[in-house]
């Protein structure tokens, strides 16, 4: 049998494989773009380059079908999804709470039937998204609204919803008892609900120096690191082996000594890691007034531990 060779047909380089008892027939990878074409041994190079030429609208149109970065809308399990060929390892979903747009990557050659099955496979998915995105929105609506009242370092502002085409973030007047939000105009509750949460994780950024400089040192102990995030459950949390804290960005809602009692709980977590007697005597070592700075932080909640 004849070696395979490759030659080049109209710009395009083509595999010829040569095997027996094959039919002349075109090949086109989709993984990786190549094209190759089947013949039966004694094939001519000349004929197959003629049979190749012949088939240049069908390599042009899977070359197009399959090439990164082209996006179609596919239909499946009564959905209409926008899906962009790109370079992943598999296909994935996205679901944009603000927009309600649902969208999909999946790589060069992956086939039309694996994206439409992965897109009914998704729908029970998106329905939960939808659901708990709409009870959030629902939340927000009267959470955030213009006229809203909202806390800052323990002292309670009033949220006045400003639509700006600049934008603008957030703004304080002290004076007034006022949290200026400007948003671009139409923006949801939940895009100020976000506004107003990088606010808060900007605030506590600022503070973590001063709570270095406070609390670093007592009873020997020292945090090498300190980071906030946004916590839905949790006011703070520890990682002892890396001598890590973060603190929740809602934390800047709460008054100074509740941020002191949160960061002086989380280095307690440096040496004690269960909530028990030993470590509450060392919160107290550290904070003797962790008390009120819990009550501060809790509320009537204060007799129940909600920190970590």
């Amino acid at each position: 049998m004849e070696p395979s060779c490759a030659i080049t047909v109209s710009g395009f380089s083509v595999n010829v494989v040569y095997k027996e008892g094959a039919r002349m027939t075109l090949y086109f990878d989709s993984k990786d773009g190549s094209v190759s074409v089947h013949v039966p041994p004694g094939s001519g190079l000349e004929e197959v380059s003629r049979f190749v030429e012949s088939g240049i609208p069908w390599i042009e149109s899977r070359r197009r079908k399959y090439r990164p970065g082209r996006t179609e809308t596919v239909t499946a399990g009564g959905l209409s999804v926008e899906v962009t060929r790109t370079r992943v390892k598999r296909i994935g979903m996205t679901f944009s709470p603000e927009t309600g747009a649902v969208r999909v990557s999946a790589p060069p050659g992956e086939k039309d039937e694996a994206i439409r099955r992965f897109i009914e496979s998704c729908v029970p998915w998106l329905e939960k998204q939808r659901k708990k995105h709409a009870r959030e929105a629902a939340l927000a609506e009267a959470a955030y609204a213009h006229g809203s009242e909202h806390f800052l370092f323990g002292k309670r502002h009033v949220l006045n919803v400003i639509e700006s085409r600049a934008g603008g973030g957030i703004r304080v007047d002290a004076g007034a008892s006022r949290i200026d939000a400007y948003v671009e105009p139409g923006s949801s509750p939940v895009r100020v609900a976000s506004a107003l949460d990088f606010f808060h994780r900007r605030q506590m950024i600022a503070l973590i120096p001063g709570l270095l400089k406070k609390w670093n040192g007592k009873m020997g102990l020292s945090v090498s690191e300190v980071n906030v995030k946004r916590m839905k459950t949790r006011w703070g949390s520890c990682t002892p082996a890396r001598r890590r804290v973060w603190l929740s960005s809602r934390l800047a809602t709460k008054p100074a000594r509740a941020i002191d009692y949160v960061f002086a709980h989380e280095m307690a977590h440096l040496v004690v890691g269960p909530h028990n007697k030993r470590f509450y005597s060392m919160v107290g070592r550290i904070m003797p007034d962790w008390k009120l700075g819990r009550y501060e932080l809790l509320g009537s909640d204060a007799d129940s531990d909600l920190v970590d």
